[in-house]
């Protein structure tokens, strides 16, 4: 989904980091792409394609290498036929947002989580914790109201009570799927924005760049991804990319990017003078590249 790709973009910059105020700057200059991104890239070319999710996993890493992979990741994509090991990690869960956006019902979800997840992670914790996001991103996508999804993921042990703020004052780092996914939740549903959550999972510190990118998924079901964000995002990843994600969008019979609902945005005065502000910054880049083009 665009939402984890412009996640994943927005934390890498500040991973590690657990002072980041919620005013950073959102796809700035020094942010890329990383691990996370290639893989939700991967996962969604196989299941918009109808291809092998692990061979495409592999293909895509060796494309895109130096990106951030675990070690023990880069061994199981250069080990043809290896199967799953015991991590407890959140790469399980990063990628759930395709996973979301391909199922066509419930039972379909809990199939192709098993299978995505499967593939790596044999871990019972990394399971339930990628179902509970990929459940929450699908029933944002289906329309279901913000608190039906805190609902159901808390009962499936997956939602903190702790307020964005209380969460930062933790200054927590963990890559543990069974940490960070109830975190990425609470960032989504707690912001009113697809920028706010980027800004909840940053303030919030530790895995910023895979927290950020879990949250971006379920923020683009509930909120939609405004149009600077997908310009950004276009401007920082490779074309295929962008291609593997469309040909999902257009098999699963969505939108692309997920327009998300209104009702599930009422934006506080700050965060509309932070959308114009953005809006006008860009619109102004544009702008110029436009006279210097014409000039030279």
């Amino acid at each position: 989904m665009l939402g984890c790709i412009a996640g994943d973009i927005a934390g890498s910059t500040y991973e590690g980091c657990s002072d980041n105020p919620q005013g950073l700057p959102l796809l700035g200059g020094g942010s890329v792409f990383t691990d996370d991104s290639v893989v939700v890239a991967a996962v969604a070319d196989a299941l918009g394609s109808g291809t092998d999710v692990a061979d495409a996993i592999r293909s895509w890493v060796k494309r895109y290498p130096a990106r951030g992979y675990g070690s023990w990741f880069v061994s199981w994509c250069r080990t043809p036929g290896a199967g799953p090991t015991e991590s407890h990690g959140n790469g399980s869960a990063m990628r759930m947002g395709p996973v979301a956006l391909a199922a066509r019902n419930e039972e379909d979800l809990g199939r192709l989580v098993r299978e995505v997840v499967g593939i790596t992670h044999s871990d019972a914790g990394a399971l339930s914790a990628s179902f509970a996001l990929a459940t929450a991103v699908f029933m944002g996508i289906k329309g279901e109201s913000k608190g039906a999804i805190r609902d159901k993921v808390s009962s499936l042990g997956f939602y903190r009570r702790e307020s964005v703020e209380e969460l930062r004052a933790l200054a927590e780092f963990s890559e543990m799927a069974t940490r960070t996914v109830p975190v990425a939740l609470v960032c989504a549903l707690e912001a009113s924005s697809f920028e706010g959550a980027l800004r909840n999972a940053i303030a919030v510190g530790g895995d910023t760049d895979t927290i950020a990118s879990m949250a971006g998924g379920l923020a683009e079901a509930l909120y939609g991804v405004p149009a600077v964000v997908r310009e950004q995002v276009e401007a920082k990843v490779p074309a295929e990319m962008m291609v593997a994600l469309r040909v999902l969008y257009e098999t699963s019979g969505r939108e692309f990017p997920l327009p998300g609902d209104p009702a599930n945005t009422c934006l506080p005065r700050s965060e509309q003078l932070d959308q114009l502000s953005t809006h006008w910054w860009s619109s102004l880049g544009r702008w110029a590249r436009g006279r210097a083009g014409k000039s030279g």
